[in-house]
């Protein structure tokens, strides 16, 4: 995928597309890799949230179960929709191969739940800079010592760009706890 930016006076650095579409093609990619191609049958995708990746994820071939995991009950019942088949998606030409199962559920990434046993992929798009100091270090844990997918991706923001954006004064968001640096996080 080709990006652009644009440094904008008084705005700061503009993506095209923008960063959150970039994320999700690089996710999406990644599980497409000739790696996993056959091997990916169930993916957890925590932080959900408005189930954006989900789109970009449902009609992945050899995909068959996806859990989708949010600790805030509010977003999950606002947007579980997201989930639910689309019209299009009933048209013969649109339909699977295989019938894709949905669990939505409501948790945290630091809970041991048996029913994320024997996931393939593990999603965390820009989920940890939201963690508490305790439940993200409950999260090499969970996801490397009880769930032990075949692969996990995980994506968050970079402090090394923050200078790129002059009106920025702390985080990128309200609710995010760190902003870590590429090394800090190659560390972690």
């Amino acid at each position: 995928m080709e990006s652009e930016a644009d440094i904008e006076e008084g705005i700061g650095v503009r993506f095209f597309p923008p960063v959150y579409v970039q994320r999700y093609t690089a996710v999406k990619h990644v599980l497409q890799d000739e790696r996993w191609l056959g091997k990916i049958n169930k993916v957890v995708d925590f932080g959900c949230a408005e189930f954006g990746f989900f789109i970009f994820m449902k009609n992945l071939s050899g995909i068959q179960e996806v859990l989708s995991v949010d600790v805030d009950r509010q977003i999950l019942e606002h947007n579980c929709c997201r989930a639910a088949p689309l019209n299009v998606d009933y048209l013969e030409s649109y339909q699977r191969s295989e019938p894709l199962v949905v669990r939505i559920l409501n948790g945290s990434i630091a809970d041991t739940d048996p029913r994320l046993l024997g996931t393939d992929a593990v999603i965390c798009i820009e989920l940890i800079e939201h963690l508490y100091p305790d439940v993200l270090e409950e999260v090499p844990y969970t996801v490397f010592g009880y769930i032990e997918p075949l692969i996990a991706v995980f994506t968050t923001p970079n402090s090394d760009f923050n200078v790129l954006f002059p009106n920025l004064s702390g985080f990128r968001h309200p609710d995010h706890k760190f902003e870590w640096t590429r090394s800090q996080f190659e560390e972690w």
